[in-house]
């Protein structure tokens, strides 16, 4: 590819954003600001939604019309622009409507209806991507130690969402305008767990691949199913760090969701770099090195 937007660029965005988020964490909590957290976190989701269409759109655009890749990719991106799109109707009404919650407003709704579309997505193209090893020919040997990472993403899985998921299961069947954003969390734990459950199998693909340059795009996909399991578990682990779930270390957990969002766009662009070092100089992109 002859873009400058490569995996290089990606990962020093990538760094910043997570500083970026990171401090502005510190400086919220520190100046006595807590509640302007929520705002932080929304607008850090959109900086790092636009670093993951960007990527995830880069690989789509590696592969040619019809390949099993490109179908995966494509997934990635259009439920990254829908992420997009619900995080800035969020943080717009932030700004805009400071003193009226979000969920009594009529976008909540809306936006309800797109974080149902982006966890249905976002776990279809991972479940696809999961799945890449048997179309390309790698069969992963079955062992006590597959069975046993399957059993501990399980267990992490519903520790993580399970406590979260009843809260808002009774709020979704209270009503009202909390109920709304309660059914938006509700599905996003869902798709949470779903993640997190794949994260398995990528893992085992991403070590068979070790030494190799399409690994490194594994990795940064398993570590981004990986961020959820933080993001999930931030309110149980954030009460057993100093300061409780209101200091500036629990508020930190909350960069997970960032990174998890982000890396997805960086593991596009590692599945590009691996591409591009692949295809012979005198030719483009490989289109066809993919598993169909």
């Amino acid at each position: 590819m002859t873009s400058r937007f490569n995996a290089r660029t990606a990962g020093a965005l990538f760094a910043v954003l997570m500083l970026l988020h990171a401090g502005a964490v510190f400086v919220s909590t520190g100046s006595g600001n807590p509640e302007r957290l929520p705002l932080v976190l929304q607008l850090a989701g959109l900086g790092a939604s636009l670093l993951a269409i960007a990527g995830t759109l880069q690989a789509a655009r590696a592969f040619g019309p019809g390949d099993y890749l490109r179908r995966v990719w494509t997934l990635f991106c259009v439920s990254s622009v829908l992420l997009l799109v619900a995080s800035g109707m969020r943080a717009g009404w932030m700004i805009a409507v400071p003193t009226v919650s979000f969920d009594a407003s009529a976008l909540a709704p809306v936006r309800t209806v797109l974080v149902v579309v982006v966890n249905l997505l976002n776990a279809s193209a991972l479940g696809l991507l999961a799945l890449t090893y048997r179309r390309s020919g790698l069969r992963p040997p079955r062992s006590w130690k597959s069975y046993g990472l399957w059993l501990v993403c399980a267990v992490v899985a519903a520790a993580a969402v399970l406590p979260p998921l009843r809260a808002n299961l009774a709020l979704v069947a209270a009503g009202g305008a909390s109920g709304v954003q309660a059914l938006a969390s509700v599905v996003s734990a869902l798709g949470d767990m779903a993640v997190i459950l794949l994260v398995a199998p990528i893992l085992r693909v991403a070590y068979m691949m070790r030494g190799g340059r399409l690994a490194w795009a594994w990795w940064a996909m398993a570590v981004s199913g990986a961020m959820w399991i933080v993001y999930d578990a931030h309110a149980p682990l954030g009460a057993l760090l100093p300061g409780g779930s209101e200091g500036a270390l629990a508020a930190l957990l909350l960069v997970s969701r960032t990174a998890g969002i982000a890396l997805k766009g960086v593991s596009g662009l590692l599945q590009c770099a691996a591409l591009e070092r692949e295809a012979p100089a005198s030719e483009p992109a490989p289109h066809a090195a993919s598993a169909r």
